[in-house]
């Protein structure tokens, strides 16, 4: 599964929803055979960056 890094206001989210999301602007988006199947919000890029790590860590030790 690929992951990217994706924003609120990046995907025009906001003309779509009409709000910010709670402040919850910055995402995930968790990607199989080319479709988003899930995509996670948080409210600081940096918490979502160590979302990021801790998912590359865990995809590491599974594949060790």
């Amino acid at each position: 599964m690929k992951i990217e890094k994706t924003n609120w206001y990046d995907e025009k989210l906001h003309k779509t929803y009409g709000d910010n999301n709670n402040g919850l602007i910055w995402g995930i988006n968790y990607i199989d055979n080319d479709e988003v199947i899930e995509c996670e919000w948080f409210k600081t890029r940096q918490e979502r960056n160590k979302q990021i790590e801790r998912n590359k860590q865990k995809q590491e030790r599974n594949n060790a």
